[in-house]
């Protein structure tokens, strides 16, 4: 990829990219040193839906991998506009697609909280039972940890509508995002967790239940919450 290609997506100078395009046709899908990423990958990381649409019109390729195999989509659906994932989408990109560490677009959208971007990626088929390969996170878990409630609604709806994904999914350690609510004292989330069918007394590898970790992190209201819940 040109110098000039990359100053005029970083400075978001659409007519810009459109005149480095048209001097360099093959420009398009050229590859940067920083993780081997193609144009694409940067109007999509950029948050530059305008890049995406002009990229895509001159032959850019949705499918291509940067150095950890991550694709446009990936970038796409960690930003705020929808618009360029649902243009990567319609021009073929994979809903799940994986990186080098199985990583898919909608843990990515999960973790950064984009809940337009979760919705689209699951009617377009996303799995939620996928979970990435070195912490063994499905979304659900993502979407837990990074504290969005939001995210976590549209992911139980799916769950109980389609029948698909399990609430009480357990990553490389047997947490559960019970477990995760539970750490970070999200009560508004665990109560979320709980009413879809998440289980309070299941054990982690090295032994705790979600009670245990609000009690070992003194996280009282939590606590209280979940004693009840086993109580019934």
């Amino acid at each position: 990829m040109s110098d000039a290609l990359i100053t005029a997506l970083t400075e978001l100078d659409l007519q810009r990219v459109e005149a480095v395009i048209r001097g360099n046709p093959d420009s398009v899908n050229g590859e940067i040193r920083f993780r081997n990423m193609t144009p694409l990958h940067c109007a999509a990381w950029l948050d530059f839906p305008q890049a995406v649409k002009l990229l895509l019109s001159h032959g850019a390729d949705p499918h291509k991998k940067t150095q950890g195999e991550m694709t446009p989509l990936h970038y796409a659906v960690s930003a705020n506009d929808p618009s360029s994932t649902l243009m990567l989408l319609e021009a073929g990109a994979g809903v799940d697609a994986e990186s080098s560490s199985k990583l898919t677009p909608l843990h990515a959208a999960a973790a950064n909280g984009r809940k337009d971007n979760v919705i689209i990626l699951l009617e377009r088929g996303a799995d939620l039972r996928r979970a990435e390969e070195l912490r063994k996170k499905t979304a659900l878990h993502f979407a837990v940890e990074h504290n969005h409630p939001d995210v976590v609604d549209v992911l139980l709806e799916r769950m109980a509508q389609s029948r698909v994904g399990d609430v009480n999914a357990v990553d490389v350690d047997d947490w559960t995002p019970l477990h995760l609510a539970s750490r970070f004292n999200l009560t508004e989330i665990a109560r979320k967790l709980v009413e879809a069918g998440a289980e309070a007394d299941i054990m982690n590898k090295a032994g705790e239940t979600a009670l245990d970790v609000a009690s070992f992190y003194t996280n009282t209201e939590m606590f209280v919450y979940l004693f009840l819940s086993i109580l019934g």
